[in-house]
């Protein structure tokens, strides 16, 4: 999602947080495994629940990045 375009009003810009959180977690379930920092809303809840999702920041990168768990059979 390139941009988001929004009509300005009272609450605009929160509407706009809860759209792009909404496009997150729908790109997370279809296995995104980055997610740029920048889209991501600041909000407590939404960043623990990707944190449960295995996502962890990457300040340098300005990502979250998806850790895939191997499996060794040893």
């Amino acid at each position: 999602m390139p941009a988001l375009l929004v009509k300005q009003s009272p609450g605009w810009q929160s509407i706009a947080r809860e759209l792009i959180a909404e496009a997150c977690l729908w790109l997370v379930s279809r296995g995104a495994a980055r997610i740029d920092l920048l889209a991501v809303p600041d909000d407590r809840d939404f960043r623990a629940g990707l944190l449960d999702m295995d996502f962890r920041a990457n300040a340098a990168a300005e990502t979250m990045r998806r850790l895939v768990r191997s499996h060794n059979a040893a």
